[in-house]
């Protein structure tokens, strides 16, 4: 009996470009040898011609389980063969089956299946895959759970205990008549109030630095009775949003003097004056501030 053997076979992964225009990605392998018959050291290829060569994948190298097979019959010229692997009517089985180490077994014509088999490797351009490469329907449903999203995640918004429904929506909380909101990025929370719209505090009696605000309130009414001039170099900022606007006035006799830029404050609680000059709030002075987050402070907008 003549002995037939597969002299040579290159494995590797390739979809064809005609695959592509098809609607749905068809994954086929290219597997490529040269027939040979005869005793190693004095065999000769075959005769050119069409042969039906069948071809197992199997998960062991014994050849015991298999998970796919198909036979083509295929054109061989000076030897060399070449196959696509999972076209026609026998697809290669799906990614979760192949994804093991893969033996394969060829049988040419009704003869016996050559061993021992070849185990399959990948092409170096497998082993990595390209930007762009994975669509969204290449992602299992619920394989992205919150611990692998890098960007700003939200699990789930309730309004009185009740789920606002739907993926992926943009939720804008917005302030109404008579009900501030403000946001504490640092304990992630959002803060709900009445607005009293004015606020009095207590009486200064000395400098102050980094003031602590009413965040609820619009318009604060400050006053100085030290007998003389005192300082303020800044307002604290936290749960103000970006783009507030507050109304300062003094209510007292004593002057009141906004440092611009003074580091007695932290730096985003400091004051921003055009011109870089102090402002001195005399008596019944006001001054209007907006908190501007990107340059780091509160912007005097208008003095009276």
């Amino acid at each position: 009996m003549r002995q037939m053997g597969v002299f040579l076979a290159l494995f590797l992964l390739a979809t064809t470009p005609a695959l592509w225009a098809q609607e749905r990605l068809i994954h086929v392998v290219s597997y490529q040898g040269v027939l040979s018959i005869g005793p190693a050291g004095s065999s000769r290829v075959v005769l050119n011609g069409k042969y039906n060569l069948t071809f197992h994948l199997y998960t062991d190298s014994l050849g015991v389980k298999s998970i796919w097979s198909a036979t083509y019959n295929t054109s061989v010229e000076s030897g060399v063969f070449s196959v696509l692997l999972g076209t026609g009517n026998k697809p290669l089985p799906t990614s979760q089956e192949m994804d093991s180490p893969l033996w394969i077994g060829v049988q040419v014509e009704d003869g016996q299946e050559m061993r021992p088999l070849a185990q399959l490797t990948a092409a170096p351009f497998a082993l990595n895959v390209v930007d762009g490469a994975i669509t969204k329907n290449k992602i299992a449903r619920a394989a992205v759970t919150p611990d692998k999203v890098s960007f700003n995640y939200v699990e789930e918004l309730s309004i009185n205990g009740t789920p606002v429904p739907g993926q992926a929506k943009k939720i804008n909380l917005q302030s109404g008549n008579g009900v501030d909101l403000t946001y504490n990025g640092d304990s992630s929370t959002v803060f709900f109030a009445t607005s009293t719209g004015i606020w009095t505090p207590e009486p200064l009696m000395s400098s102050v630095n980094n003031y602590t605000l009413n965040i609820t309130a619009r318009y604060i009414r400050l006053m100085n009775i030290s007998g003389a001039s005192i300082n303020l170099t800044g307002l604290d900022h936290t749960g103000i949003q970006n783009g507030r606007v507050i109304l300062l006035a003094n209510i007292g006799a004593n002057p009141i003097v906004l440092k611009h830029r003074s580091t007695m404050s932290a730096t985003e609680n400091q004051f921003i004056v055009p011109g870089g000059t102090d402002v001195i709030l005399a008596a019944n002075g006001t001054a209007t501030l907006q908190y501007d987050q990107w340059l780091q402070g509160w912007v005097l907008d208008a003095t009276n």
